[in-house]
């Protein structure tokens, strides 16, 4: 059964899927390799603190971890049942894994799960939430959640985006159409995403702020609209925002400054590139930053078994000295030099 995210993309995408190009291309200063995902389908991906990336089957709703090293187990779980995943989270102690599960999407039994990464019973923290789609969870432990519930029948978007506590969802954005991927910048603002009626893509920041015992929101502030990605995004440590969708996965253009402005850049190229998540290392995720710059991996293509791992690398022309002989040639040349003794 497809997550309602997943419908959503799918009509959005129909007659569209032959845009680009399927081929492993990664942009400057970035390696882009294949991974395998889950063997029935990638329905949704998490990283973990540590980098353990955990991948839910769109076949029987299994979650696989794949471990730094790239050992591969099932999670074992108990006392929930996963059919339709729509999204995942791991929270910042990587001691829990955040799922939501639409089940058969609009019959009324779509539920969030908090389950042991260590593997175990989950517990059920929502139930009943109709067309659930994405999950998030702040650093400091508060858990949000998508609903991509379409329009009612005057035409008006009636998902949103809820925060889950002792088993209720309270909206802090409304009047949305399908609402998707949900990630947290470095400054603990929620980054939003949603396909609109026309199925166009918009991203938005709803600002959150610590306030006592609740949290606080702002205005949200739309980042961009117009997007052929409209499906999933995730945030680097450097706030820069990926989102996928028809064509592959765009970036978020910024100015100078840093400043958002309002439309997006392709990074790399599929044809209908689905879910995605980050996980930092101790570069930046910027072109030629060097090695262990972080992951990003996605789904390249519709529910496909395998990923797509994009680090960072060395700057190219470093790589092409070092590879072209330049560096043996020096190393060489001094060995032939004559001692000289005093």
């Amino acid at each position: 059964m497809m997550s309602a995210k997943r419908v959503a993309a799918a009509v959005a995408c129909v007659g569209v899927l032959s845009v680009a190009s399927s081929a492993w291309s990664a942009p400057w200063g970035y390696r882009s390799d294949g991974l395998a995902g889950a063997a029935g389908g990638s329905a949704a991906l998490a990283y973990a603190p540590d980098g353990t990336l955990y991948v839910a089957d769109a076949a029987d709703g299994s979650i696989v971890a794949i471990a730094p090293g790239g050992g591969r187990s099932t999670l074992s779980v108990t006392g929930v049942s996963l059919v339709s995943v729509g999204g995942m989270a791991v929270s910042s102690d990587g001691a829990t894994l955040y799922v939501t599960d639409n089940k058969g999407w609009g019959d009324g039994s779509g539920d969030l799960y908090a389950v042991p990464t260590a593997g175990g019973p989950g517990a059920t923290l929502l139930a009943g939430m109709d067309h659930i789609d994405d999950v998030a969870v702040r650093a400091t432990g508060e858990v949000f959640v998508s609903e991509a519930a379409g329009a009612d029948l005057q035409g008006a978007g009636v998902g949103g985006v809820y925060q889950v506590s002792a088993g209720t969802a309270g909206q802090v954005v409304g009047g949305l159409y399908y609402a998707a991927g949900l990630a947290f910048d470095s400054a603990g603002d929620l980054i939003y995403q949603q396909a609109t009626d026309t199925f166009a893509g918009e991203v938005s920041r709803l600002p959150v702020g610590d306030s006592g015992a609740a949290l606080a929101f702002g205005a949200p502030q739309l980042l961009a609209g117009g997007l052929a990605g409209a499906f999933d995004l995730t945030v680097d440590g450097e706030d820069d925002v990926f989102v996928t969708g028809v064509g592959g996965v765009y970036v978020l253009d910024r100015d100078a400054a840093g400043n958002f402005t309002g439309s997006a850049s392709g990074f790399e190229a599929q044809g209908f590139s689905t879910e995605a998540a980050f996980v930092g290392g101790t570069n930046p995720f910027e072109g030629g930053a060097g090695y262990d710059g972080g992951h990003l991996t996605y789904v390249p293509e519709f529910v496909s078994a395998d990923l797509a791992d994009i680090t960072t690398v060395p700057e190219p022309a470093t790589l092409a000295l070092l590879a072209g002989g330049v560096l043996p040639a020096l190393l060489a040349r001094r060995a032939r030099r004559p001692s000289r003794k005093r």
